[in-house]
């Protein structure tokens, strides 16, 4: 029976499992003391009678461990025998049940078996003391020797039969720690109980005790599974070795298989984690307080070409000297804060990169102290950087119209003088004789003289190229005009022609190339009937695929020439009547589109260059303007190396 007045010392440095603990136990109505460090329930042994004890291991300095073997050493009042229950949350069971035993503790339980909890305290508190710490015997003897007995019971729990059947069921009932046969059951007797036992419990420590006679037959009793042989005769103190080296040996196996569970479970654990850091998209680098690497992903061996096992163990700094970010890792480390870099740049040319650097400091005792992450952002960064070229272009757009407007006005007033002052030269107006008469000039000698000096060419020549200015602004006019969203019948040549004549006068030569050096050639089916559209829409696509193909084949020609080659860059352009819709191709003799590149093409924000300062945007719009608003069709085929055709189709 429980007595109800009885202290119980519970430990554990956690209030919150003391109260888990303390409410397991309530219906017990038990007097329970609490304690939150070794050292607290080493001052309360001191002063109070203890009737069991709970401990955890982790309690402080003076942890489970060591408070039981000083509990042990019976200096306090209540005794040696004080039974303790271990109670923990991360627990080796099988270590724990060999270091348990060596230590004398009574009962072992983990946090999620706290249901056993009440039962094992009843049972701590009715047994007697005295039996709580020996291993408990199985002694198959026909001998009797009163001394040995006597002496085998003072350090043993000994059950002891003189039959190998009345033996096996013993065992059977109870759990023993050891099985020690003697050689007087008989020769076979011993076999067979040894036979029997490890088939049912190969782990069993079994010792089996033979004449001296018969020691030559010890291997095939070791092999039948016999943990180890005394060979009679022998003196106490050399049985009492062998025991505990057959207890020790089976407990030793249990720990080596148990860890090797736990080793196996945490390198699997660890494959995990590494596969989990390897198929992130993200460079990810693990460093310690001297910033040397202690982790290494994928992608990290990807971006520096240097594989894992080279940059394990360098400092950061040799392995990625690209990234300078070390000051940060100690700021982040000393603040215990995650820091936070973006679009930090690295890298030369084409090979220039942006990535955004994410430190996170690691507050554990672990090897690695920071985490490193990179994530490349130079798509991200060089879409912003094109949106905001082509919001300076749109605004650029809008001032160039104005301009246009602006420089109309002295155009025609230069054309239109030019004009008048060529009237003036004229023989034949009466108005100009008279006034040659009263000045005594001779107009046709004057106009021999102007003809002689092409005075009348030059100014033929002013008008000409002020018809060609004025016919430009015209068309920069017509293309900036807003878009009224109105379709009507349009002439797809002329559209074509003139989207022609804007991109000549209007290609930036900053470039270094002239769009006017571009040969086109045009065939347009004479029989193909006007198409409603939006003029200005679809002089826009015009407009694009014309300008994206002269700067392509730019590059090409770059390239040939630094080769030592001539290349002619070349429009072809094509009208041609279809059944349903009308067909227009604009083909170049640039360096073509890969199959890739292809596929995204019209995907908004793609660019098949690189180093294009343009958005991105253009074919996406042209798609859009072609498919959404006329419900026609724009696609593209070509031949790397060879030529690129965009070919329009749209509905009559």
């Amino acid at each position: 029976m429980v007595n109800h007045r009885q202290n119980i010392l519970l430990i554990n440095s956690k209030t919150s499992d003391r109260e888990y603990l303390r409410q397991s136990l309530t219906h017990l109505k038990l007097n329970i003391i609490e304690a939150s460090s070794g050292v607290e329930a080493i001052q309360i042994f001191q002063s109070e009678s203890i009737a069991l004890v709970i401990t955890d291991v982790a309690i402080g300095p003076l942890n489970g461990w060591k408070l039981i073997r000083t509990i042990r050493s019976g200096i306090y009042p209540s005794g040696a025998d004080v039974p303790i229950i271990l109670v923990t949350r991360n627990w080796c069971e099988q270590v724990t049940q060999m270091t348990a035993r060596g230590f004398g503790i009574n009962q072992l339980i983990s946090f999620d078996q706290l249901d056993r909890l009440c039962d094992c305290v009843r049972t701590c508190l009715d047994q007697p003391k005295e039996s709580q710490q020996k291993v408990r015997l199985l002694f198959v003897s026909v001998s009797t020797e009163q001394d040995f007995d006597d002496s085998l019971s003072l350090l043993y729990d000994v059950d002891r039969v003189a039959d190998a059947e009345l033996g096996l069921t013993r065992w059977q009932r109870q759990k023993h720690d050891l099985v020690l046969i003697d050689s007087s059951v008989g020769k076979e007797s011993g076999r067979s109980l040894l036979r029997d036992i490890v088939a049912v419990c190969p782990d069993q420590p079994v010792v089996v005790v033979v004449e001296e006679q018969d020691k030559m037959c010890s291997s095939d009793l070791i092999l039948g599974g016999a943990a180890d042989i005394l060979v009679k005769p022998y003196v106490i103190a050399g049985l009492i070795q062998v025991v505990d080296l057959a207890l020790k040996q089976a407990e030793y196996q249990l720990y080596h298989s148990q860890c090797s569970l736990k080793t196996e479970s945490l390198n699997q654990i660890e494959q995990l984690f590494l596969h989990v850091v390897n198929a992130m998209p993200s460079v990810v680098i693990g460093v310690d307080h001297q910033t040397k690497v202690t982790l290494w992903n994928h992608e990290a061996e990807k971006a520096t070409a240097v594989p894992a096992t080279n940059a394990l163990g360098q400092s950061l700094s040799d392995v990625f000297p690209q990234i300078r970010c070390l000051e940060q890792v100690g700021q982040a480390l000393e603040d215990r804060n995650i820091k936070r870099l973006t679009k930090v740049c690295y890298g030369d040319g084409a090979d220039q990169k942006y990535v955004d650097i994410t430190i996170y400091p690691l507050l554990d005792n672990s090897s690695t102290c920071a985490v490193i992450r990179l994530d490349d952002v130079t798509d991200r960064a060089l879409l912003e950087k094109r949106i905001i070229q082509s919001e300076k272009m749109v605004s650029m757009g809008h001032l160039a119209a104005g301009l246009a407007h602006e420089i109309n006005n002295p155009l025609a007033g230069i054309m239109q003088n030019v004009q008048v002052v060529k009237n003036r030269l004229d023989v034949h107006p009466q108005a100009n004789k008279k006034v040659a008469e009263q000045t005594d000039i001779n107009l046709e000698a004057m106009n021999r003289y102007l003809g002689l000096r092409e005075i009348d060419t030059r100014l033929d020549a002013i008008m000409i190229s002020g018809g060609q200015a004025a016919k430009m602004i015209e068309n920069m006019l017509s293309f900036s005009r807003s878009d009224d969203s109105a379709s009507l019948p349009e002439c797809l040549s002329d559209l074509l022609d003139r989207s022609v004549e804007l991109a000549t006068s209007n290609f930036n030569l900053k470039q270094k190339f002239d769009f006017r050096l571009i040969q086109i050639q045009r065939d347009y089916d004479q029989s193909a009937p006007m198409i409603r559209c939006n003029r200005a829409q679809i002089q826009q696509v015009f407009i694009n695929l014309l300008m994206n193909g002269a700067f392509f084949m730019d590059i090409k020609r770059r390239e040939l020439k630094r080769q030592g080659d001539t290349y002619q860059p070349r429009f072809d352009l094509r009208i041609i009547d279809e059944a349903d819709h009308v067909r227009l191709e604009v083909e170049d003799n640039g360096p073509g589109i890969d199959s890739d590149s292809q596929e995204h093409i019209f995907d908004p924000f793609y660019t098949a260059y690189r180093n294009s300062k343009g958005a991105g945007l253009g074919l996406a719009i042209c798609y859009f303007i072609i498919c959404e608003h006329h419900h026609g069709n724009l696609s593209v085929d070509s031949i790397p190396g060879k030529l690129t055709r965009f070919i329009i189709r749209l509905p009559k």
